[in-house]
């Protein structure tokens, strides 16, 4: 039994590298070859006469869609292979995208699909080379229809000096049988299937050669079944599995590998329900039959456009449950997406080993659209054991119960505590939110996250340990993070990832109430476009600012940072450091305007800098802090400033860097007119601005000294004349002739 294992491992290896190897072909515009010859839009119209002036076909017809589907309609072939010197020309039907030398190494046409109507036969063999109806390098082969196919590629001698191969399907992925009437009669095996399962969802199969039928074990499964829940076998002894190494083969119920084996459906319904519908042999095809499509193939639940009412009912009967609610589905159920899905009603329950996923070819290609499905319900989403979502976005709202929950069996449909689920996560993402009602949360349940493959938690909140994760405020994204910035808002660590995201994640955490946040990474530039941000710090980190220009570690901050402000901006935070913090040199500009609100902290500040922030234009307000600005150097070119700190409005070097001498500069036309005079004290190489008593101004205004409303409103406060020059400089009293400022209006002196 071994050396047969050793030989077909390498039959089936060497003829997936032969269909590969380079040779002078044309660029197709499908990855499918006919015969050798590459299908594309120019010829696609009339294979059929190709393929009866080539000499293969005899009668009937040969048709594909454009997309997926090939159609054979009463199909009468001849077909005797050729040897090594023209590889392409060793399968009826290739489907492998060729590179620019000719080698066959990435996939071809996924989820390829051959209706068979009629009655089809194709016959040949080889005797000194290879032969074979199909090779698929692809995720997955369907056949379906109502028709009959026959294979027939056999050894007209037993004696050959070349190894010969004659199979009927030689595939490096899934092969899926969903309807019809098959027989694949070929020398040496029905169906060699490398990398993948078979799948008998449907329709009548017969199996005939040296090996009936071998699967190797997939990537995708630890333990992947070849037999559904649909197929009962025509055999005297009951049929069962036999392992070697990774190759899995139908045997008798002695362990005798079968040489023949026929498949047929049996009216048997299990315990899979979609949209409150039970899936049966009869509506696998098209279980709702109404928009979009999902079908069943024993395995795999496909869903294509599909808009589904509910993906279960909880009371009723449950997805992948049985009909009572209680444990009792399907393992290792395949959900995999295509196009964008949306379901709605009552949330999901999924069996232990789900995996929801997308075609990983396209979800891998630049700015391509990952397959989706989309899921508003009034309760949860609940998995038991472990749920595996790749290549594909999810995006999960619960009205009324936990978001996204993991259990054990045993704690499956009891309270969420105690129970433990892991949630795998490849290069897909996740998105999960519960909608909070005033007099508390709904959380989401102790979950398991496991994300190594190249996702982060984007977007957490809530406490995380023990390789455990409570997410207790009902939100969390989870995908690819990517390249990542050092650039926080509200406590997200803003990366490539979770950039398209970054206002859907602050808005289910409520720290964004209005308006958006976006991040131009290479323009190194946030924008706060009408933006409100409450950011409340409940373990109270001091550290902590609502946009925070720092990565947490050792790395530095962008240095240039850009903060950019359209229309009305409200920055206010609880327990936290500071409203904008920047480790490196920033710059806020626009015309916009900006408040920010703190809550009367101690060690707390509006914004703050360890260098040079530079400001143009807009309209700032900050209150309710220690500090209004506490920077290395202040740049004022232009714009409107009210400033309030409980201790001081403006510090410069402050307690992050002293300067011997205040580095503070105001552009043209700017003055601060409350309080004035304008001077500084300086306390350990500390700068503040001081009032004319000399003591540290809690509150200062700057603005352009034409506008005299703001220098009137400055002066009423005074209760003795005061004189400044036309450059805004306090004098006790003029001396010279000249033109000054009393009490803000122009005086000449003679």
């Amino acid at each position: 039994m071994m050396m047969k294992t050793t030989i077909l491992r390498r039959a089936c290896l060497s003829l997936l590298l032969l269909m590969g190897m380079a040779v002078n072909v044309s660029a197709a515009d499908y990855p499918l070859y006919v015969c050798g010859v590459p299908i594309t839009d120019a010829n696609r119209q009339n294979l059929s006469q190709m393929l009866t002036m080539k000499g293969y076909l005899k009668s009937g017809t040969v048709e594909f869609d454009g997309k997926r589907t090939i159609t054979l309609r009463n199909v009468q072939m001849e077909f005797h292979g050729v040897n090594t010197e023209n590889p392409l020309g060793a399968a009826v039907f290739m489907n492998v995208t060729m590179d620019s030398s000719g080698d066959g190494e990435l996939p071809g046409i996924d989820d390829l699909t051959f209706v068979v109507e009629g009655d089809n036969k194709i016959t040949g063999g080889t005797d000194a080379g290879v032969c074979v109806f199909l090779a698929n390098i692809s995720d997955r082969v369907v056949f379906k229809g109502s028709g009959k196919l026959e294979v027939s590629f056999l050894r007209t001698s037993t004696v050959s000096t070349v190894e010969t191969r004659n199979y009927g399907i030689v595939a490096d992925g899934n092969v899926s049988f969903l309807s019809g009437e098959y027989r694949f009669n070929c020398s040496d095996s029905g169906i060699l299937c490398y990398k993948g399962n078979i799948f008998f969802g449907g329709g009548d199969v017969t199996l005939m050669g040296g090996i009936a039928a071998v699967s190797y074990e997939g990537d995708e499964s630890t333990e992947p079944p070849v037999l559904s829940p649909f197929a009962k076998y025509d055999l005297i002894n009951d049929v069962q599995l036999v392992h070697e190494g990774e190759e899995e083969r139908l045997a008798d119920a002695s362990g005798n590998v079968l040489k023949s084996v026929r498949v047929i459906e049996q009216d048997k319904s299990i315990y899979l329900f979609v949209g409150g519908t039970q899936v049966t042999r009869q509506n696998k095809d098209d279980v709702l039959g109404d928009g979009g499509s999902v079908t069943f193939d024993g395995k795999t639940l496909t869903l294509t456009d599909a808009h589904i009412g509910t993906l279960n009912q909880y009371d009723v009967k449950a997805f992948n449950m049985d009909e009572y609610g209680t444990v009792n589905g399907m393992e290792n159920i395949q959900v995999k997406l295509v196009g964008e899905n949306t379901t709605s009603g009552d949330g999901w329950n999924l069996y232990r080993g789900t995996k929801i996923y997308g075609d990983p070819y396209i979800s891998k290609r630049p700015n391509a659209t990952m397959a989706s499905l989309k899921a508003v319900g009034r309760w949860g989403y609940h998995f038991i054991d472990n749920l595996t979502v790749s290549d594909c976005s999810l995006d999960l709202e619960s009205q009324l119960g936990s978001c996204l929950s993991g259990y054990t069996e045993d704690a499956f449909r009891v309270e969420a505590s105690g129970s433990e689920g892991i949630l795998h996560v490849n290069n897909a993402y996740v998105k999960a939110h519960c909608q909070r009602q005033q007099n508390g949360y709904y959380p989401m349940a102790k979950l398991v996250v496991d994300a190594s493959e190249g996702c982060d938690v984007l977007c957490p909140a809530g406490y995380s340990g023990d390789n455990v994760q409570y997410f207790w405020d009902g939100s969390v994204i989870i995908g690819n993070c990517g390249e990542k910035y050092p650039l926080s808002v509200c406590g997200i660590q803003l990366c490539k990832g979770n950039i398209p995201y970054l206002n859907e994640g602050l808005r289910s955490l409520l720290w964004l109430t209005e308006g958006s946040v976006s991040f131009d990474p290479d323009a190194k530039t946030l924008t706060l476009n009408d933006a409100n941000l409450n950011y409340r710090v409940y373990d109270g980190d001091k550290q902590v600012a609502v946009i925070m220009n720092l990565e947490k570690g050792p790395n530095s901050a962008i240095d240039g940072l850009n903060i950019v402000l359209n229309g009305d901006n409200h920055i206010s935070f609880t327990n936290a450091a500071c409203g904008i913090a920047s480790y490196r040199e920033m710059n806020l500009c626009n015309n916009g305007t900006l408040t920010i609100t703190g809550d009367d902290e101690d060690e707390t500040a509006g914004i703050e800098s360890i260098a040079k922030v530079t400001f143009t234009g807009g309209n700032y307000a900050v209150s309710n802090v220690e500090k209004a600005l506490l920077c290395g150097e202040v740049v004022i070119i232009s714009g409107k400033y009210d400033l309030k700190g409980d201790y001081a409005a403006v510090c410069v070097g402050s307690r992050l860097i002293a300067y011997s001498t205040p580095r503070f500069t105001l552009g043209p036309g700017l003055e601060i007119t409350k309080p004035v005079p304008y001077d500084w004290k300086s306390v350990d190489y500390t700068h503040y601005i001081i009032d004319h008593d000399r003591n540290i101004a809690p509150h200062v205004m700057i603005s352009d000294i034409s506008v005299a409303t703001q220098v009137k409103n400055a002066v009423a406060e005074q209760t003795t004349p005061t004189w400044n020059t036309l450059g805004g400089q306090r004098i006790n009293k003029p001396t010279h002739k000249g033109i000054y400022l009393k009490n803000g209006k122009k005086v000449v002196v003679k």
